[in-house]
C-alpha cells in the first residue's frame, strides 16, 4: 500500500461523524498507553497518561479556540472532543505530542476513534473497543511521506469512564476565560 493510500485512508476513517452518537458514550475518560500489556490495575506500566473527553455535540467554537488556539484540522471536521495528556516516559510514539488538543470523534457499535495529533504530515489515532464504561485498543503514530520508526508500533490504549462530559479537564494549565 503506498503512502498516499494509507494517508487518505487514514484521513477518512478518522474524520466520519455520526450524528446520532449514543448518549452513554460520551464523557470523560482516563486514557492510558502501553508498549505491552496496558491496565489500571497496573499503571506503572504506562509510559504515556492523559485524558480525553467526548461530547455529543460539536465545541462552539470559541471553545475549540480556547482549548487548542492552533488548530489545524480538515476544513469539515466535526470537533467533538478535546484532550489532555504526558508522554511521561518520552515513548516511541506520538500520543501527547500535542499535551492540550481538540479532535473529532466516532462510535458505530462497540467501535470508538478518535485523534490525539493532526497534523498535515503526521498523527496519532486510536482504535478501540468499548465495553461499558471503558474501552481498549491500539494508538497508531503515522506520518508522511515516510512512517516513523521501527519503535513507533501500535501502542496498547485503555480508556475508563469517570463521569459526564467536562470541558474542564481538558486543560493541562489554566485555560483563559471565554470573552
Amino acid at each position: 500500500m503506498s503512502v498516499a493510500i494509507a494517508f487518505g485512508s487514514i484521513l477518512a476513517g478518522n474524520y466520519c461523524y455520526a450524528a446520532s452518537e449514543p448518549a452513554t458514550v460520551a464523557g470523560t475518560y482516563e486514557l492510558l498507553a502501553c508498549k505491552g500489556t496496558c491496565s489500571f490495575a497496573k499503571p506503572e506500566t504506562a509510559f504515556a497518561k492523559g485524558v480525553v473527553v467526548l461530547f455529543n455535540d460539536v465545541m462552539p467554537g470559541k471553545e475549540v479556540e480556547r482549548v487548542d488556539p492552533f488548530h489545524s484540522g480538515p476544513p469539515d471536521e466535526k470537533i467533538r472532543a478535546c484532550f489532555t495528556g504526558d508522554n511521561l516516559k518520552g515513548g516511541e510514539s506520538f500520543i501527547f505530542t500535542q499535551r492540550t488538543g481538540v479532535s473529532s470523534w466516532s462510535s458505530k457499535g462497540k467501535k470508538l476513534e478518535f485523534s490525539l495529533l493532526f497534523a498535515i504530515d503526521a498523527g496519532y489515532n486510536v482504535e478501540a473497543t468499548r465495553e461499558g464504561e471503558v474501552f481498549s485498543g491500539k494508538g497508531v503514530s503515522w506520518s508522511a511521506p515516510e512512517p516513523p520508526g521501527r519503535g513507533y508500533g501500535p501502542d496498547s490504549i485503555v480508556g475508563r469512564r469517570k463521569g459526564p462530559p467536562d470541558i474542564s479537564a481538558c486543560a493541562s494549565a489554566q485555560l483563559p476565560p471565554v470573552t
